[in-house]
């Protein structure tokens, strides 16, 4: 066994192992931003109430070898009312893991034995969004607990070509010759330009996103992400961090002093992250949010960031750009009884074969005029 097992129940406690949390997660080959200090402490800020902070390290002196950032609450699961173990950041972070230091993999068995244990108290710990290749899956398939893991996500990304204009003519000749045209359609609404914003300025801009957002099919359709107070909360605070890695970058289009569409990511460890984009009704003829997309990949490339992640969702939109994927699963560690066997047995063997018989019943999913993805390689 390596390390000693540390637990943090309350957020001041976790913000005094902040500094050692971050110096692991940053050793990390690819480390994520929903991981970070920064993202977990606006998290818990926007949605802490109710729920029972449970953060779990394991050290050695003052090094963190491993840590999972974890909060307890009474939830529906299938409807089924549960108490669950879950991600702090779930659902509003796109990729989370354990940390772990290279070559201290044996770490992260330590947390999967303590969250067995926590089955005794708990009806499940779900973990959503763990990068497929990631050593929270390898060292968790292999534990005695046998969590179930599943696909989740697909979340395409483009390394940076080096070059943007041979980047921009490997695209489909029809969709480029649609992104070249933009200007002429935006001249005939009025005087526009394109806005970039970064750092605690985003802050500024975030009212108009959210009624930009508003005024959007997501609206009408019911996901507008910045409607949802939470969701607010969380940006604005990640908005107003100071001296943060976690760097807001926005761009909006406007039309005179009206804000037409936008898109707001963050930059960390040197790749972009798109977390949100919305366009106003109305404007669907000029493309507004497929080029504002175009342009915020043309500046992060430009700005010589190693990649442009698109995270997850809208993947039809995404794959004009014909990106390569990375994939996620989720992972269920089942407390026994038989109460949470029935649900188990009910979501991972009988779920996925009524899931193929609908689909061998003769729905098909519209066939895409876009290349598919490419698999990371």
């Amino acid at each position: 066994m390596v390390g000693d097992i540390v637990e943090a129940h309350d957020i001041d406690e976790f913000r005094a192992l902040a500094g050692e949390w971050d110096a692991c997660l940053a050793t990390m080959l690819s480390p994520s931003l929903f991981n970070h200090s920064v993202w977990l402490s606006a998290w818990w800020s926007a949605f802490g109430q109710g729920r029972k902070l449970h953060v779990v390290v394991v050290k050695s002196g003052s090094e963190i070898l491993a840590g999972a950032a974890l909060c307890g609450r009474r939830a529906r699961y299938y409807r089924m009312g549960v108490s669950e173990l879950h991600f702090v950041g779930e659902p509003a972070a796109d990729r989370q893991e354990f940390i772990c230091r290279p070559g201290a993999e044996e770490a992260v068995d330590r947390i999967w034995d303590h969250l067995r244990i926590q089955t005794q108290r708990y009806d499940l710990v779900r973990l959503e969004e763990i990068p497929q290749t990631s050593s929270t899956v390898t060292r968790g398939r292999r534990c005695g607990a046998r969590p179930e893991v599943e696909i989740s996500s697909c979340l395409p990304y483009i390394a940076n070509p080096g070059d943007w204009k041979t980047f921009e003519r490997s695209l489909r000749r029809r969709f480029r010759a649609e992104m070249r045209s933009r200007d002429k359609v935006f001249a005939s609404w009025g005087t526009w330009r394109l806005e970039v914003h970064e750092g605690n300025a985003v802050a500024a801009y975030l009212d108009e996103l959210r009624q930009t957002e508003r005024s959007s099919q997501k609206d009408r359709g019911g996901y507008a992400f910045l409607a949802e107070d939470g969701n607010w909360a969380l940006v604005s605070d990640l908005a107003r961090a100071q001296a943060s890695p976690i760097e807001p970058l926005l761009l909006i289009l406007r039309v005179g002093d009206t804000p037409i569409a936008y898109t707001l990511g963050f930059v960390f460890d040197g790749k972009y992250h798109g977390y949100n984009t919305a366009f106003r009704s109305g404007f669907e003829k000029g493309s507004p949010g497929k080029w504002i997309i175009h342009q915020t990949i043309r500046l992060a490339f430009e700005r010589g960031l190693r990649e442009f992640d698109f995270l997850r969702g809208g993947m039809d939109l995404k794959a004009r750009w014909q990106p390569s994927a990375r994939r996620n699963v989720r992972m269920v560690l089942f407390a026994s009884g038989a109460r949470t066997a029935a649900l188990r047995f009910a979501v991972f063997r009988i779920r996925p074969i009524l899931k193929n018989l609908r689909l061998q019943g003769g729905f098909k999913r519209p066939r895409s005029e876009h290349p598919p993805l490419r698999p990371e390689s």
